[in-house]
């Protein structure tokens, strides 16, 4: 193999590579919907086929036939999502959501907000895989890179894809016509400069320009107390996705005051699908079910009033609410409620709602069969959900003979053997395993995401739910209700009765954090963190739980303080953060282990780091187009004049001389001795140096004075280099 076809197939090697990495980048986005619902077997499989097929069509098919077979591809893969849309969703209506999905995802939403995501990522996976594989057989890898790259695009556009992978697909995909190019012209691989000035300026212009908007702001003003997110932030946004974080912190500042029949967690919506690292809400405002309707258990009715005090973008209102009036609002299909536009002071509304009612007797006889499309939704985990979840539930449940007293137990269990913190490190992996294997304290997104896991692990169905605590009570049927009673909670679905309220965060030391934190932004003299009813003079009294409505954890619980708890023959150890690990666990848990006092380097994130190294090697490779390193080299030469032996240093004189009138006027033609040369174009003092040169080199006088007059004359003479 002669140097030629090796060089061939070494660009080669490195387009496909550079394809390779550029496929990833949005497979790795399709993938992640398929993990968390979906089967990763069926998608991989039909990746696989799909570039199996590319190769085959590539070598016997045209370019119209391969048009045709993308065409048809995508017909079966739409075909493929349509049979698994819920039975509920008619023909026309399934065809019209499609296109509004369409156009949703090419505007910010993500892929995960489809009700079924994972099928819609398995249809659409194979369509681009195939195009790509099929060109790149063809070796026309301009069009493979345009799909690839087109693809690596519309994910952006939807916010699914991390910064690593869009940074690797833009690379893989300039790589790929990089190094196509560099083939064509016959040029070596390694002085593709060019390459990396390419990459260097694409994703200096990515990362410039913002091409999808923002999300929705969170809740009021934010947090008054500092820098960092806090749980407001975290939890009260009006868009559809939550993410769950480190460290975050509380804000004092008053939200909204209700006056109301009766105390309530002021609920702002909920999520039904669970990433692994936060939830997305599928449903939108939109959905042809949605519609206030009471709790089939029936209830109690009351009312509420509530009267924003800052600019709100949700509309709390207590479980489960009926009728709204006020300024234009929305039904969810989570059975909340949501304004049309932001709420302002003044903009008061009063909601309607009926307080479910039913029994811990009720519940525990509740059917454990559920309906296929609600079993499959709020039971639905990620597939990479550690199976070590399912087996501790199954153990600590192991004596519930209920999902009541399932959700019991792991509520009171969570409770009881966690602590409460808001200062907790970012989550290694899935949260729910993180929380029950290796943290010892979280704050309530942390132990509502781990409830909400622990059910679906037993076919239980759950979701988050999000809003308000009830707040600080100022009169007999008034609250004042802040940023920090921004609240996570679990909803668990029993058959004949509905939606009922658990919640697993321990309620004192929250209420202490709380408290806390309204007497420092007292003593701080912060602005709105009481309204003309709060006395900051007075010590608040943490808010207790709810007890008359049994429409939760509270109601239930409280009701069977007396009975005897399934599964409580499990002694937990001592101590407060002490949790109950069965046998098989103690080896999977990890305690938070404290701060030795030692320093660490925390290196930056892996995008962070090859985003610098691509723009640094795009940099260099632009000053090395451009002749700066060369010039360095060149002004480093000009400037040393060591001293050696008078011959040599008179001759490294001349040549310097020569590049410097080389520069200023022309180079020495063939044949022109230096004398003609220098008469010609240098002057008085160039001559002299010549001169020098002739009486060195050819008379052989090789004084020391001639050596130096020659050295001072030339470094006068460097410096027109500077004003050139």
């Amino acid at each position: 193999m002669n140097d030629t076809t090796r060089q061939q197939w070494l660009c080669r090697a490195l387009v496909v590579t550079g394809l390779s990495i550029l496929a990833s980048s949005y497979l790795r986005v399709l993938y992640t919907a398929v993990d968390i619902d979906g089967d990763p077997r069926l998608f991989f499989g039909l990746v696989a086929g799909a570039v199996i097929a590319g190769l085959i069509a590539g070598r016997f098919v045209p370019i119209s036939g391969a048009i045709v077979s993308g065409a048809i591809i995508t017909a079966l893969g739409s075909m493929l999502y349509i049979s698994t849309i819920p039975p509920e969703y008619s023909l026309s209506l399934t065809i019209s959501g499609l296109w509004g999905d369409t156009t949703a995802l090419l505007t910010g939403m993500s892929i995960l907000r489809i009700i079924n995501a994972g099928m819609w990522a398995v249809a659409v996976a194979p369509i681009p895989t195939f195009l790509v594989s099929y060109f790149a057989t063809r070796r026309q890898f301009g069009y493979s890179t345009l799909i690839g790259c087109g693809t690596v695009a519309f994910v952006v556009l939807t916010g699914d894809i991390s910064g690593t992978d869009a940074l690797l697909g833009v690379l893989g995909g300039v790589f790929t016509l990089g190094v196509d190019g560099v083939e064509r012209r016959g040029a070596r691989v390694m002085k593709t400069d060019r390459v990396l000035v390419v990459l260097a300026l694409v994703l200096v212009v990515t990362a410039s320009i913002s091409i999808v908007p923002g999300g929705s702001a969170p809740l009021g003003a934010g947090g008054s107390t500092g820098s960092g997110e806090t749980v407001e932030a975290s939890l009260t946004r009006s868009d559809d996705e939550l993410s769950v974080g480190g460290s975050i912190k509380l804000s004092p500042d008053v939200r909204f005051t209700v006056e109301s029949d009766r105390e309530s967690y002021w609920r702002i919506g909920a999520y039904d699908r669970y990433t692994g690292d936060g939830w997305v809400r599928t449903a939108d405002t939109h959905d042809p079910n949605d519609e206030l309707t009471g709790p089939k258990s029936g209830g109690s009715k009351f009312t509420q009033t509530v009267s924003p005090r800052a600019t709100l973008s949700v509309m709390p209102a207590a479980w489960r609410p009926i009728s709204v009036s006020g300024p234009a609002a929305d039904a969810t299909s989570f059975g909340g409620l949501r304004p049309e536009g932001r709420l302002q002071p003044g903009d008061n509304y009063t909601v309607e709602s009926i307080a479910p009612r039913h029994s811990p007797r009720e519940l525990r006889n509740a059917s454990g069969s559920y309906p296929d499309d609600l079993r499959d939704r709020y039971t639905q985990l990620p597939d990479s959900t550690p199976d070590d979840v399912s087996q501790y539930t199954e153990q600590l449940t192991a004596n519930a003979e209920t999902p009541y007293d399932s959700a019991r137990v792991i509520s009171t269990h969570l409770k009881e053997h966690w602590n409460y913190s808001l200062s907790v490190p970012e989550p290694d992996g899935q949260v729910a395993s993180t929380f029950l294997f290796d943290r010892e304290a979280g704050y309530c997104t942390y132990f509502a995401t781990t409830m909400v896991t622990m059910l679906r692990s037993q076919e239980i169905p759950a979701r988050l739910a999000v809003g308000y605590a009830p707040g600080q009570r100022v009169g007999q049927n008034e609250w004042v209700v802040r940023g920090l009673d921004a609240h996570a909670w679990v909803e668990v679905y029993f058959q004949d009765v509905g939606w009922v309220r658990f919640d697993p965060t321990p309620a004192e030391p929250r209420q202490q954090a709380e408290q806390a934190a309204i007497a420092a932004a007292r003593e701080d003299d912060a602005a709105n963190v009481d309204v003309s009813s709060s006395d900051p003079n007075e010590t608040d009294t943490p808010t207790p739980t709810p007890t008359p409505e049994p429409t939760a954890s509270t109601a239930t619980e409280a009701a069977d303080q007396s009975t005897a708890t399934p599964g409580d023959e499990t002694t937990p150890e001592t101590g407060p953060a002490s949790a109950y690990r069965p046998e098989a666990f103690a080896n999977a848990s990890a305690a938070v282990s404290d701060d030795d006092g030692g320093s660490t380097v925390e290196l930056p994130p892996a995008s962070t780091i090859l985003f610098g190294i691509t723009i640094a090697g795009g940099l260099l490779a632009l000053l090395r187009r451009w002749g700066v390193f060369s010039g360095l080299r060149r002004l480093v030469w000009l400037w040393n004049l060591s001293r050696s032996d008078p011959k040599a240093d008179v001759a490294a004189v001349y040549d310097r001389l020569e590049y410097l009138l080389t520069r200023e006027h022309r180079p020495r033609e063939p044949g022109e001795t230096r004398r003609e040369y220098v008469r010609d174009v240098g002057t008085r003092e160039d001559r002299r140096l010549v001169a020098i040169y002739e009486q060195v080199i050819y008379a052989g006088d090789r004084s020391d004075s001639l050596v130096s007059e020659a050295i001072e004359l030339f470094k006068r003479r460097r410096w027109t280099l500077v004003r050139w």
